[in-house]
């Protein structure tokens, strides 16, 4: 039994680190086949449509359409806004801010269903995507659309850059996961195999952007789509967002939640959808996605495992001892943050990572009870005044 015990715990913590530390490596391990953000700027510069899709934000649409003007491009940007079935009055703010295209639906649908309706309004040969909250450097257009008019890409991918909401940054842990991620995708586009974008800004063509299900999520249908029709996804690691971090725990925990929710539903859809990229991306997918997103399971296995393990050896009530002590760090790291505070940086650590966990067990539980986020209410990303 000590061996099997054993075997348990250790199969549940090397599936838990796998995709954190044992991927990367076996990434670096590959040969670079592609270069990242080396592309010339085209003799000829297409014509890109915006699209923004909102739900309640009359109050930062005219400034999102002024940054979206002043962005540094050789042609006029078409902008189009589709307002979610907004009850603060976005669409007429849109209008009066000078959008060229503004759409409204009568009832919210969801963001899924607003960027299809902006997707079809769009005149632009090319599609460039982005959030309300987030702050696109003036080149970044630019550098996105180098990449784009690459032989054999479809879409392309800027990067995020994490910054604090407020002084005492409850959601700092979200900084250094990104931070992480634009690491791990920079090494997944060298390898060939990117197999999800940065929603917040992203461009692809207008003719290899298919519709979104209503239950699913752009920044990852939308590149599976790419990669089945045996393009590549691209990115460029100057063109930056500015993401104000969540401005509470509690919003940072929804925010995980809907993320993983959303991207549950869409790895069941591209399966039926999208089985060449599903098939193509498989390593990628294990490695990336679905290891991280079994987190839970596999260390409630080592959990489990090593308590049954020190019943039967005592000795190994060492290892038992050592993840209680983790989970405390957590509480402790949580409860301090919730309440205001700027826990030391191993609770903060801690208590990001137990909050992961959770968000990821209430997403298998709505996705096993067919329950997507369809609708959705926007992050709180910057301090109400």
């Amino acid at each position: 039994m000590i061996a099997l015990w054993a075997s348990v715990t250790a199969i549940g913590l090397l599936g838990f680190a796998f995709p954190y530390a044992i991927y990367p490596l076996l990434l670096l391990r590959r040969p670079r086949r592609f270069p990242v953000g080396a592309a010339a700027p085209p003799a000829a510069w297409p014509r890109v449509s915006a699209i923004v899709a909102v739900y309640n934000g009359a109050g930062r649409i005219a400034a999102k359409i002024a940054e979206l003007r002043g962005l540094d491009y050789p042609r006029p940007l078409e902008i189009v806004v589709v307002d979610d079935g907004s009850d603060d009055g976005t669409a007429a703010a849109a209008e009066a801010a000078g959008a060229d295209r503004v759409l409204r639906l009568a009832e919210r649908g969801g963001k899924s269903l607003a960027q299809n309706l902006g997707v079809e309004a769009a005149q632009g040969e090319a599609l460039l995507f982005t959030d309300l909250a987030v702050h696109a450097a003036p080149d970044s257009l630019r550098k996105l659309i180098s990449e784009l008019l690459v032989d054999g890409v479809g879409c392309v991918t800027g990067v995020d850059r994490s910054v604090a909401a407020g002084p005492a940054d409850p959601a700092q842990g979200a900084g250094f996961y990104t931070r992480f991620e634009t690491m791990l995708r920079r090494r997944e586009v060298e390898t060939g195999g990117l197999l999800g974008v940065n929603g917040c800004l992203f461009v692809v063509r207008k003719a290899d952007r298919p519709p979104v299900p209503a239950e699913c999520v752009d920044d990852l249908f939308v590149p599976l789509a790419v990669n089945d029709r045996g393009l590549r996804v691209a990115m460029h690691p100057g063109a930056e967002a500015v993401v104000p971090r969540a401005t509470s725990f509690g919003e940072e925990f929804r925010r995980k939640a809907r993320t993983f929710t959303g991207g549950l539903f869409t790895l069941r859809r591209a399966r039926r959808d999208l089985p060449r990229a599903t098939r193509r991306l498989r390593a990628q997918l294990w490695g990336h996605k679905w290891l991280r997103w079994l987190g839970p399971l596999l260390l409630a296995a080592a959990f489990a495992g090593s308590v049954e393990l020190a019943v039967a050896w005592p000795p190994a009530a060492f290892f038992v001892t050592l993840e209680i002590c983790a989970l405390a760090a957590a509480a402790v790291g949580a409860a301090w943050t919730v309440r205001g505070g700027r826990a030391p940086k191993p609770l903060r650590a801690a208590a990001f990572l137990a909050m992961t966990q959770v968000a990821l067990v209430w997403a298998w539980a709505r996705f096993l009870a067919g329950r997507p986020f369809v609708t959705w209410r926007p992050t709180q990303r910057e301090p109400q005044p």
